[in-house]
């Protein structure tokens, strides 16, 4: 099945944000993570 869609938009935030976890390993609590999440999503 073929669509005029791609999901290459969503894989490449699945990727930024696979990155982030490994970068932000020490952060003191999960709400600082989240808070990036948004900021490098936007």
């Amino acid at each position: 099945v073929t669509s005029p869609y791609s999901n290459g938009p969503i894989e490449g935030v699945n990727r930024l944000i696979k990155s982030l976890k490994r970068s932000c390993f020490g952060f003191k609590n999960q709400l600082n993570f989240f808070k990036r999440i948004y900021q490098i999503t936007a």
